[in-house]
């Protein structure tokens, strides 16, 4: 089952289907068959994620409409995954733990990124 790793093709469709709604049943078909492939490239070579990103981030959108939404990601902060001391077996560093110095990377700039729905093709003030 999906908990312990192991999907068949309705799982994994369906995962694909409640994530993507509006999409055509032939591009779900495509996902889910992109999904499958990554899930078992992941299991194979017992893939792990390596590196945490932290940050804030101040959103702004109209009340009434998603069309148009600005976010600004300040304070970005890059963790090793990997540099830890103990032995444990936990993919990620543990709350508990002390992290080294030299596994922060702090990001000295802010992204600010635009994000625009319903309009084919890019808006007039890109």
């Amino acid at each position: 089952d999906v908990s312990t790793g192991k999907w068949n093709t309705k799982q994994a469709s369906d995962m694909v289907r409640a994530a993507n709604p509006k999409e055509s049943e032939e591009s779900i078909l495509e996902l889910t068959k992109l999904l499958l492939q990554i899930r078992e490239l992941v299991c194979k070579l017992n893939l792990t994620p390596c590196v945490r990103t932290k940050y804030t981030r101040v959103a702004l959108q109209s009340a009434s409409n998603n069309n148009l939404r600005l976010t600004i990601d300040r304070d970005i902060t890059m963790i090793n995954e990997r540099a830890r001391g103990s032995s444990t077996k936990s993919w990620c560093i543990e709350d508990d733990e002390t992290i080294r110095q030299d596994a922060i990377v702090k990001m000295p700039y802010c992204v600010f990124e635009v994000k625009v729905a319903g309009v084919d093709g890019p808006p007039p003030f890109v």
